[in-house]
């Protein structure tokens, strides 16, 4: 499947009212200098709101990013050397697109050739000159901009999980387990087995690891990567197994301590978030040697995970 996609405009968008006491040059941790140099993407995707206009929704969003800016000012900027940001508020791209096809035909057939161009560029393709953030907004020929969708594993499904494991486990990872097995199995489905790797990359929280901790709800990169692999060659899938792979790959990540100075994270004025998400993402690699990834979201609701 293809699409054909016309871009309509391209703005760049800056802080609305930049404070003058903001500071004019952000450092970069270490973990950030080492991170890899591309873009962290996502798409969401959104019926159409009949109670709404979309040029006036559209509009919302271009001010409502302007004032973000103003709090989130090094978004603005440029890097500088690889070792800082710029806080110069040059802005940030923000492009509109209209996208000849259904949403639902999109999703249905959903490949990452397709995703792909409903980005703003190339993950891949960042330099120092770059925006550190950009956006694409795509209108379908439904009208919609997107769709949710949502899974819910309640307290009873997670104790079921519970039930095919031995030894103690929490939550997040039997239902990581659970997702990691279930796209192992589509992807052996789908390539007929070709597949003979698949590894799964999670992103561990070190604010409440590191020294001293920082509050939980700071927003950074503050993660280091834990990885775990399963081969063909291992035998059957099986969940107990992957379950035992993903906890030792966490444990190999936190067993380490962190050091707040050494590793150059600072934390003057926390920049807060309501609501904490742990992102997950599975890789594999397909027969022309291309990344696949699936994006899983984790929010924690007392008894329930929803994903």
């Amino acid at each position: 499947m293809d699409i054909k996609i016309d871009i309509i405009s391209k703005e760049i968008i800056k802080p609305s009212s930049p404070s003058p006491k903001s500071p004019k040059s952000h450092k970069l941790s270490l973990l950030d200098q080492k991170a890899a140099n591309c873009y962290t993407t996502f798409i969401l995707f959104f019926r159409k709101d009949t109670s709404s206009d979309l040029e006036n929704v559209l509009d919302s969003l271009k001010v409502s990013l302007s004032k973000t800016l103003n709090h989130m000012y090094p978004l603005a900027g440029r890097v500088k050397d690889g070792i800082s940001v710029e806080c110069n508020c040059q802005g940030v791209d923000i492009i509109r697109a209209n996208v000849h096809e259904d949403m639902s035909n999109v999703l249905m057939k959903m490949k990452i050739q397709v995703l792909r161009k409903l980005l703003p560029m190339n993950p891949l393709t960042r330099s120092d000159d770059n925006v550190l953030l950009a956006l694409q907004i795509n209108c379908f020929v439904c009208g919609g901009i997107a769709i949710a969708r949502r899974f819910v594993f309640d307290e009873f499904n997670i104790l079921a999980l519970n039930t095919k494991t031995e030894g103690p486990i929490t939550p997040v990872e039997a239902v990581l387990a659970f997702v990691w097995e279930a796209v192992i199995a589509a992807m052996q489905r789908t390539n007929n087995n070709a597949i003979k790797n698949y590894v799964i990359r999670i992103p561990i929280d070190l604010r409440r690891r590191i020294q001293p901790p920082l509050p939980q709800q700071t927003m950074g990169n503050i993660i280091h990567m834990a990885e775990a692999n399963w081969e063909v060659s291992e035998g059957p899938l099986d969940y107990k197994l992957i379950v035992k792979k993903i906890q030792n790959s966490i444990k190999n990540v936190t067993k380490h301590g962190y050091d707040a100075k050494a590793a150059g994270i600072r934390c003057p004025a926390p920049i807060l978030l309501r609501l904490h998400v742990l992102v997950m993402e599975f890789i594999g690699n397909s027969m022309e040697h291309e990344q696949l990834s699936v994006d899983v979201c984790f929010r924690e609701n007392r008894e329930e995970l929803i994903l």
